[in-house]
């Protein structure tokens, strides 16, 4: 049975697939394999896996940190807390400070 959590590498063959019957190459450009890819190495097709879009992962501390240092963060905070975006702040899940009326 296949189990697969995103990231989590909970993912596997299904018991009657063979692994010496399995096509690499085309496995290789198959962005769900990878976690299959990562634990047989030997077997990957490096040209086709090159053409898979799940080879990159996010570097979400890289992120937050240019967006910190650029000054975008704080140009963004000061936009969408800006006095005119008050009445709309009710629909981004923050008490409106018009609930009361």
């Amino acid at each position: 049975m296949t189990t697969m959590l995103h990231n989590d590498h909970f993912m596997k063959l299904r018991e009657w697939i063979p692994i010496d019957k399995v096509d690499w190459t085309t496995l290789s450009e198959n962005p769900n394999a990878i976690p299959i890819l990562e634990k047989n190495l030997d077997k990957v097709d490096w040209t086709q896996l090159s053409e898979n879009p799940n080879i990159f992962e996010y570097d979400y501390v890289a992120m937050k940190n240019r967006i910190y240092k650029s000054g975008i963060a704080e140009d963004l905070m000061k936009n969408r807390f800006h006095p005119m975006n008050m009445s709309r702040w009710g629909k981004w899940g923050h008490d409106s400070v018009f609930d009361d009326e």
